[in-house]
């Protein structure tokens, strides 16, 4: 557009990147199946500082909370829902808006897990926590001591939790955009575009119920 304007005030003659047209493409959001999931949730040969890196990978997996959501949560942040369950509410740090997510069992067994750890004795925080970079580290040490052939990372939990946990379990996508706090569907669509595994299993239905009588 500078240029154009150049052009049409006659700064410069011609425009040399008219020609040229720049494109984006949004990356796809990066996902693990539940087996991997599985390997991880089983995995029993971790020292310390990976089964803490494990465990915050399940929260994150299990939530849709980003890393940074999840080392600030603390114990204000456990609320009662009008379930009457347990649910975690926080503030998404992108959107600003207040949103909540039931807590699943295996959640609750992760929490309780760190009741007595000084993190959360002495500061409130739910979760024990390492800087981003270390683990990041630990999840590729994970990953290669349990047989997991994905690069994990951080961010690899959230979109887990979004395709493998609740779009391959048929949650709607509006349902799903909520939980994860998106202002807009359309964000959230670039998840549905990678849940390749649910068109899969919804064709075996189809098929079944076209064939199978």
């Amino acid at each position: 557009q500078v240029l154009d304007r150049a052009v049409t005030n006659e700064w410069i003659r011609i425009n040399p990147l008219k020609p040229y047209k720049c494109t984006y493409q949004e990356p796809e959001p990066d996902a693990v199946f539940m087996d991997d999931v599985q390997k991880l949730i089983n995995a029993d040969n971790l020292n310390s500082s990976e089964e803490l890196a494990k465990d915050a990978f399940l929260v994150e997996t299990f939530t849709g909370y980003a890393y940074a959501e999840l080392a600030a949560l603390k114990i204000s942040n456990l609320i009662i829902g009008i379930d009457g369950k347990q649910w975690l509410s926080i503030e998404r740090g992108k959107t600003e808006r207040n949103e909540s997510v039931p807590v699943m069992k295996i959640v609750k067994d992760i929490i309780s897990k760190y009741e007595n750890h000084p993190r959360r004795v002495n500061y409130g925080f739910l979760f024990p926590v390492f800087g981003a970079q270390y683990y990041n580290r630990l999840l590729k040490s994970i990953a290669a001591k349990v047989g997991i052939n994905h690069d994990l990372h951080s961010h690899v939990g959230r979109h887990t939790f979004a395709t493998t946990i609740l779009l391959e379990n048929d949650v709607p996508l509006p349902t799903v955009s909520k939980i994860l706090g998106h202002h807009s569907v359309r964000i959230t669509e670039r998840y549905a575009k990678v849940s390749k595994n649910n068109i899969s299993k919804h064709m075996e239905r189809v098929e079944d119920l076209l064939f199978n009588f």
